[in-house]
């Protein structure tokens, strides 16, 4: 749950304001393709029971949020606070002339291998 916050999260760029975890477009493509990705889908299908729960009520967006903030509280963080309000993309496309909705500018550099760098990692 923790990467997968993290994943959704971590494509936000200050610069632009793309990406980041509104919209959850991390569970379509080209997102959802993309290797540092891969297997993601587990942990959807593991909240899947929880969305349908509760419904309109909840986002995916917030959803993913929260599960990775629950994640890390279990795994011994400490309190950690929670500001929900994301709202949910109905699919990749954000419409327009970027059909994937800023995704298709926003592919990971950060490949999770031991040779990464630090510049890279920041």
């Amino acid at each position: 749950m923790v990467r997968l916050a993290w994943s959704c999260a971590s494509t936000f760029r200050s610069t632009d304001h793309l990406g980041g975890c509104n919209g959850a477009r991390i569970r379509f493509a080209p997102q959802a393709e993309w290797p540092s990705n891969a297997a993601l889908d587990q942990a959807l299908t593991l909240l899947e029971p929880v969305k349908e729960t509760f419904g309109a009520g909840l986002s995916w967006a917030d959803l993913i949020a929260l599960a990775g903030t629950v994640a890390l509280v279990e795994a011994g963080s400490g309190p950690l606070s929670f500001c929900g309000g994301r709202t949910d993309a109905s699919g990749g496309g954000g419409g327009g002339d970027d059909t994937n909705g800023g995704s298709n500018w926003l592919a990971p550099t950060v490949t999770g291998s031991t040779e990464d760098t630090v510049d890279v990692l920041k």
